[in-house]
């Protein structure tokens, strides 16, 4: 039996027969084939297989790091701990770990089947990402997943050809180096940081990327306005001045295999595609970040360049033992979701971590969202029906207790479909893309547009924009935007599958009340019914006393926002810096 592991049919046999699909990522929307083939189930279908899984990898995400401590030292001549490298390629690693993990499992899952056999990737065509976003933005591509498959049916010893693809992905000239930029914001940016080294006085506040996701430099002008000299603004936009380097094989392909085994395999897999710019590139940027704010004892408060600016996972990677390193939630599914490999990794490499308003340690401390909208008084009688959609990862590239890969089909295309088939009023209906629907492929626009062509996209350019001026949010996932409709007090009703998601314990009691305010729903069809129901008056569901109570309670604890968020944020950061001393640094370590 032959196993397809990508929609590049050039790596079917041509007559596609006794085939089988890895999974619905290698069938192509609306392309026909000459015979049905058959697909494997998709493994993680249910939320407590996804668990075991995430439960799993974080075991042996712990292994291999201190695996990959112990070769990448000794191949660069260097004596770095463990934490070290958590900090620097940590959260590539995790996923990479993941993506591998779902790799093996699906390979197993069709040996069960029979004797397998397939073709893979030559050597000679493989991609190797120069940084971490490079590696998302490959992860959406069939040449490089086929790539990734190679590798693992080689290790796991399925019978397989190699064979090269007639347009590889190449490794640009150029491709890893962005020249100092030299538009006016940079320029600005430039001397400000130069001005902000002058006169430094005491301990300062960084912020490293604020995610601030409207009039950015506006706000973040303000920001740093009310303590100039102790609070700075720095992107960490520094940049190699080297040419291109060499691939080194001779690390990456030394054979460290022992058996089949996924534990066996892994780190040699994680070695073999490293992103460029933790080994290659390695000492280019430790030295590049060296002699950047030499004095100890500030604080670098951030959001999420702890996860793709390359410079500053250098720079905490080499003194977090003599600053305070300070993360933040970015994301919905942080404090609600049994598991998030995120924001357990976030927690794993900072001294303090702000959520929305949840807490569960000494660690977590709660820091409002910037107010980016205004909060409604009362209940819009006009206005369009804005509905917000997602589109998942075609393959696998983390867990997490969510809507992952296949089940995109199910929950961001038939779900919404289902939910229209009962909507009395599609007219005024509007429909909102994710904003890279395109490049993950699953086609879900045009899938639901097929089947409701008169449905209106929406064309502003600002979700904001449209959210100000909807009378009423829906969603089929619970992500940001549902945060963020709660906080303006924009009537919200979301759906969801109820077998893709798994909630901890404490955030139980919020899906409950969620859920008897009809603001949640675990059927598309119920949601759709409920809101042909209260369109009519939807001020008397909305601004009933029990919902109110239970919005204002849900956003306290997991959408925390404030008009004064920037004293807010003033507060806590020189708080933060007036607490490190010397004492305190010694008592750390």
């Amino acid at each position: 039996m032959y196993l397809a592991t990508t929609a590049i049919d050039e790596f079917w046999p041509k007559n596609k027969k006794n085939i089988i699909f890895a999974g619905e990522w290698c069938r192509e929307y609306k392309k026909k084939y000459l015979a049905e083939i058959e697909c494997l189930p998709f493994l993680w279908d249910d939320v407590k297989d996804v668990d075991k899984a995430q439960e799993y990898c974080k075991k042996i995400y712990e292994k291999t790091l201190q695996s990959l401590t112990y070769s990448v030292n000794m191949h660069l001549g260097i004596n770095k701990e463990k934490e070290y490298y958590r900090r620097l390629l940590g959260n590539w690693l995790l996923q990479f770990i993941h993506q591998a993990y779902d790799k093996f499992s699906i390979l197993k899952a069709a040996q069960k089947k029979g004797k397998i056999h397939t073709w893979t990737l030559n050597n000679e065509q493989f991609y190797y990402p120069f940084d971490v976003d490079d590696y998302n933005l490959k992860s959406n591509d069939d040449i490089y997943q086929l790539q990734l498959f190679s590798e693992v049916i080689r290790y796991m010893g399925v019978s397989n050809r190699t064979r090269k693809i007639s347009v590889p992905l190449g490794l640009k000239e150029d491709l890893t180096f962005e020249k100092n930029p030299k538009d006016f914001k940079a320029i600005v940016m430039k001397v400000y940081l130069l001005l902000a080294k002058l006169i430094k006085t005491k301990e300062q506040a960084v912020i490293v990327g604020p995610y601030i996701k409207r009039r950015k430099w506006l706000l973040s002008l303000i920001l740093i306005c009310k303590s100039p000299r102790r609070i700075i603004l720095d992107p960490f936009k520094y940049y190699l001045n080297v040419k291109n380097k060499p691939i080194d094989f001779n690390f990456r392909k030394k054979n460290r295999i022992k058996s089949t085994a996924f534990s066996s395999w892994i780190a040699q897999f994680a070695i073999n595609n490293i992103p460029q710019c933790y080994l290659e590139y390695h000492f280019e940027f430790a030295n590049l970040v060296k002699e950047l704010y030499p004095s100890k004892g500030n604080c670098f408060f951030t959001y999420n360049a702890l996860y793709g600016n390359i410079p500053f996972q250098y720079f905490v990677a080499s003194r977090y033992k003599n600053d305070f390193i300070v993360s933040a939630q970015h994301g919905c599914s942080y404090g609600m979701l049994k598991r998030d490999p995120l924001e357990d990794y976030d927690r794993s490499i900072v001294d303090c971590f702000y959520t929305y308003g949840w807490t569960e340690s000494a660690q977590t401390r709660p820091l409002p969202m910037p107010k980016l909208i205004k909060e409604r008084t009362n209940v819009k009688t006009y206005g369009d029906i804005l509905f917000v959609t997602t589109t998942r990862f075609r393959y696998i590239t983390r867990f997490q207790p969510a809507t992952n890969s296949t089940k995109n089909i199910s929950d961001h295309v038939n779900a919404p479909i289902q939910f229209f088939s009962k909507l009395e009023n599609t007219a005024s209906l509007i429909i909102r893309h994710h904003k890279i629907d395109y490049l993950r492929k699953w086609n879900n626009r045009e899938r639901i547009k097929e089947v409701f062509p008169e449905i209106r996209e929406d064309k502003n350019k600002s979700f904001y924009r449209s959210l100000e001026q909807c009378r009423i949010f829906i969603s089929d996932h619970m992500g940001t935007a549902f945060l963020e409709a709660m906080q303006a007090n924009v009537p919200t009703i979301v759906f969801i599958n109820k077998t893709s998601w798994l909630f901890r314990k404490k955030f139980e009691t919020f899906i409950k009340d969620l859920e008897r305010e009809k603001i949640l729903f675990f059927c598309p069809h119920a949601a759709a019914y409920h809101l042909n129901y209260v369109d009519r008056d939807i001020g008397s569901w909305w601004r009933n006393k029990n919902l109110q109570k239970v919005r204002k309670n849900f956003i306290s604890k997991y959408a925390l926002t404030s008009d004064n968020w920037m004293d807010r944020w003033k507060s806590e950061l020189l708080g933060a810096i007036n607490k490190i001393s010397k004492s305190y640094l010694q008592k750390k370590f």
